[in-house]
């Protein structure tokens, strides 16, 4: 398979895979999952611990390509990653930024011990935390942070959450601050692929795992950013990966944006 060597690209018009995926899902039909969203939302920390606990910080390669999608980045001097994970993100991003204080948090205790116990961890630079999003406020003052930086995190956890986990990110950042948000776009490939769609969305599946993937559209972002954010940025970034071997296209989606909390 051909790596993708960058997620801000235009390799394929995402209106064209959307005509194509909601003629194929017309067609196909998913069966609807009884399983409750709430339901997976609260075992959701087990499910994650799980996750962590089996892949022992193996399975996320540093995102070296942080910097590059979001420059901002490498100006500011207090970041918070929401869903940090055990810090495939935000090393790379203290290695290149020296300047740099990061707060981190994560709703995995297994994450975060991960995270705690690489040997790139250093407590003057970077506050490592556990905390659930939806249920916790973050532990950081308000008004205190120039960047959040939101990478795969909120397609894991419910719809009906986002609205009060965006108020807590809002009310951490300084004014003129900015969320730099990526995350799973419509019509991805695994979104294409699974068969788990629960019944209160059609863009809400999840995992064999239990954990929930949400697949976003730029309306969504738009919506979420309604009365709390600027859009300073807001698109699908397509990726075509080829398999070499059976020469079978994959079609990636991801959204990107940019959210600013206005100064006034």
């Amino acid at each position: 398979m051909q790596p993708a060597t960058t997620f801000h690209s235009h390799d394929f018009e995402w209106a064209d895979l959307a005509a194509t995926c909601q003629e194929a899902l017309a067609k196909e039909a998913k069966p609807v999952e009884s399983v409750d969203a709430a339901q997976l939302s609260a075992l959701a920390q087990t499910h994650w611990d799980v996750f962590h606990a089996k892949n022992n910080g193996k399975v996320y390669k540093p995102r070296n390509y942080l910097s590059k999608e979001f420059p901002e980045l490498l100006s500011a001097t207090s970041v918070l990653e929401v869903g940090c994970g055990y810090g495939s993100a935000i090393f790379p991003l203290l290695a290149q930024c020296p300047t740099m204080r990061a707060h981190v948090c994560d709703f995995s205790r297994h994450a975060i011990d991960i995270l705690r116990g690489n040997q790139a961890y250093e407590t003057e630079r970077c506050h490592a935390f556990v905390c659930d999003i939806v249920a916790d406020e973050i532990d950081v003052p308000d008004a205190s942070i120039d960047v959040v930086l939101m990478v795969f995190v909120l397609s894991a956890i419910p719809p009906s959450a986002f609205a009060s986990v965006l108020a807590k990110v809002h009310r951490a950042l300084k004014p003129g601050g900015l969320v730099c948000f990526r995350d799973y776009g419509r019509y991805d490939l695994a979104m294409m692929r699974s068969s788990k769609r629960l019944s209160d969305s059609d863009a809400l599946y999840y995992r064999s795992d239990g954990t929930l993937a949400y697949f976003f559209s730029t309306d969504d972002i738009t919506a979420m950013a309604a009365h709390r954010f600027e859009v300073v940025e807001n698109e699908y970034n397509t990726v075509r990966l080829r398999n070499r071997k059976t020469q079978a296209s994959m079609d990636r989606v991801w959204v990107h944006a940019k959210l600013r909390k206005p100064t006034a």
